[in-house]
């Protein structure tokens, strides 16, 4: 199974990239690697993310800050995904939720050590490793072109394991 989505960051952290992969990290749906799924708005996406993280001083000390959209293939066998916009998934989610007493006031790193505790035990279960996960996460906040009231949160891919990613193009603004 293939899946394509777009990364953004700046130039020179899209050329380390380039040479030694993706490293795995942190966000709120837990660990790996985030990217917008592509299509009609995922160019946007990326660019918003890259400048809220500007904004932000992720790029700071950075030799070359300019706009990097790191296009990706993403390559898995048939049941090594997580779909967590599925309703049954969700409720399963959401029963975790309820019983880590999570709510509304939790931080980033608690939601995130949630998802990384709800995959594994998926995994578990499955016998399988989820090497990606599918999840609507909320538009960069500096992005109001995109129309989420229409559409809702846009999709993104989480690749769990580098291995999966294959750089198809590096796009500049």
């Amino acid at each position: 199974m293939t899946f394509f989505g777009i990364h953004g960051t700046c130039q020179s952290i899209a050329h380390r990239i380039q040479s030694s992969n993706f490293n795995i990290s942190t966000g709120r749906g837990g660990s790996g690697v985030y990217f917008w799924r592509k299509g009609n708005f995922s160019s946007l996406l990326s660019f918003g993310w890259y400048q809220q993280s500007k904004y932000n001083g992720k790029f700071s000390g950075e030799s070359d800050d300019s706009y990097a959209g790191i296009e990706v293939e993403l390559t898995i066998n048939k049941g090594e995904y997580l779909d967590l916009e599925d309703p049954d998934i969700k409720e399963e989610l959401a029963s975790l939720v309820v019983t880590k007493g999570i709510d509304s006031k939790a931080d980033k790193r608690k939601i995130a050590n949630l998802y990384d505790a709800f995959v594994k035990m998926v995994e578990k279960n499955a016998g399988v490793s989820m090497k990606l996960l599918i999840l609507r996460v909320a538009p960069p906040q500096n992005c109001p072109e995109y129309p989420i009231a229409a559409l809702g949160a846009p999709i993104s891919y989480i690749a769990r394991d580098s291995s999966i990613i294959k750089i198809i193009n590096v796009e500049s603004k």
